[in-house]
């Protein structure tokens, strides 16, 4: 084990921020068999959308376009979009056109930033939003910069009184009255800041269809889910940034055990090719990428040819989350599953506000019910896993057979950290001490593996409910 001291984590830096780059630029080079059509923000509804100087202007409207198997949809760089997309044909592709930055889908609805739509309630320094969203609202984000923390009833001791909103930017969406919003500040919200953006349950890009996706080069902002998808065939995600994802939530019909979710890339069903490649997530609620299926299903999930490689992760929850739970079929599996060369770090996220405030970048077995996770063809490599407010990874199965094949990892983690497991169903996790170097190497036989500790916490994961001591959302496309 070696010590990760500031020329370590400098070149460790120096491999993030130069993948972070290739994202950024990547080009636009997407194939597809028929139609394209344009969307700009200087475009017209009117228009046929079929050449960028007859764009359509709105994400609206191309939900009316005649689409057909084999399709493309460009939207031009360095334009934003406040909405969300629905992709209900198969065969479509939907990419960018033009120069400059990714184009983006901002699914906040407006800038909150307006005097008069804040009232200053009977409760000092708690002020409400004028107008019922109607939904969750699950996070806020103030000036690009300044995270809100969100306060859920039994969370953190909470009971849904207005009064115990006391700390700056904490907030409260009343699921009782409309989600109505209360915020604790000083002074006005809308005059304090300049840019209030407001995450509400709403996707991103939502995929309805059963086959043959690509979505490659789009910036998905303040969305539930970046990507969301269910049973497919052919879906695949290349060159996107994922920013401000999730935090909104939902309880069951008696009002109890509310759950807040938020994943970049999910998909939820059975799925055969399914890939995201040189993508950027940042501060995710929950999993950057997921592949996951639990519960009854007329079928067996078979989940093959999942590939997570190349990416950046940066403070979410979990970096990449899967598990494939379908108890009493045998033939249920995950098969030719391969995540490699993707840089996790700062494992967390919003990790702060949750009941539980776990955080790992590979999450994969939850087995107190003795879930199953058969996979085949399982190989996790030439990842580098970088600290982690608890575990670094955990990857559990009931038989060892169904494990990931780990080779040429790196680990980094805060020490007296942990490591997490990859193992047989569990009841502790393995410390980042001392014998981490000999349970990674000799008990899980990766001998290839590089394993460094960090001597003092910087808290670069461990963010504090002080707003002043958030971490700024990166540069480049916080709005």
């Amino acid at each position: 084990m070696i010590v990760a001291d500031k020329k370590f984590l400098a070149e460790i830096d120096k491999k993030a921020e130069a993948l972070k780059e290739r994202i950024l630029n990547s080009k636009t080079e997407v194939t597809y068999t028929g139609t394209a059509y344009y969307v700009s923000p200087n475009g017209n509804d009117m228009n046929d959308g079929l050449s960028p100087e007859t764009a359509i202007q709105t994400l609206e409207r191309i939900h009316t376009l005649p689409l057909a198997f084999g399709d493309a949809i460009f939207l031009e760089r360095g334009g934003t979009w406040r909405g969300s997309i629905s992709i209900n044909q198969s065969g479509i592709t939907l990419s960018a056109y033009g120069e400059g930055k990714k184009p983006v889908i901002n699914v906040s609805p407006k800038n909150y930033a307006v005097p008069h739509e804040w009232v200053k309630t009977d409760i000092p320094n708690v002020w409400k939003y004028m107008y019922p969203f109607g939904v969750d609202v699950g996070h806020i984000v103030f000036d690009g910069k300044y995270h809100g923390f969100k306060r859920c009833v039994g969370h953190h001791g909470f009971t849904e009184k207005l009064e115990e909103l006391q700390h700056d930017l904490e907030f409260y969406s009343d699921r009782h009255n409309n989600e109505f919003l209360y915020v604790y500040s000083e002074e006005n919200p809308g005059a304090r800041f300049k840019d209030i953006e407001i995450e509400i349950k709403i996707c991103g890009i939502r995929v309805r269809c059963n086959s043959d996706i690509h979505i490659d080069n789009i910036c998905v902002l303040n969305a539930f889910f970046g990507v969301s998808s269910g049973t497919i065939k052919n879906l695949h995600i290349t060159n996107c940034v994922f920013g401000v994802i999730g935090g909104a939530g939902s309880a069951n019909k008696d009002g109890t055990n509310f759950t807040r979710l938020g994943n970049g890339v999910e998909m939820y069903g059975l799925c055969t090719n399914f890939s995201v490649e040189n993508c950027w997530f940042y501060d995710v609620y929950d999993a950057g990428v997921t592949h996951q299926r639990k519960g009854p299903c007329d079928v067996p999930v078979i989940m093959e040819n999942v590939t997570y490689k190349d990416n950046l992760f940066e403070r979410c929850i979990y970096s990449i989350e899967y598990f494939c739970d379908q108890q009493g079929n045998d033939e249920a599996c995950m098969k030719h599953i391969r995540m490699t060369g993707n840089i996790c770090r700062y494992a967390g996220g919003f990790g702060w506000q949750r009941p539980n405030r776990v955080a790992r970048h590979i999450q994969g077995g939850w087995l107190r019910n003795k879930r199953m996770y058969p996979a085949e063809d399982f190989i996790v490599e030439n990842n580098i896993f970088d600290r982690s407010i608890n575990t670094l990874i955990s990857c559990s199965a009931l038989e060892e057979k169904h494990l990931p094949v780990m080779r040429g990892n790196t680990y980094i983690q805060y020490k007296d950290g942990l490591y997490g497991l990859c193992g047989v169903p569990y009841d502790h996790y393995e410390k980042f001490d001392d014998g981490i170097e000999d349970y990674i190497m000799n008990s899980l036989g990766e001998k290839d593996a590089v394993i460094a500790v960090v001597p003092e916490d910087d808290e670069l994961c461990r963010v504090s409910p002080d707003p002043e001591k958030y971490y700024p959302t990166p540069e480049g496309y916080s709005l």
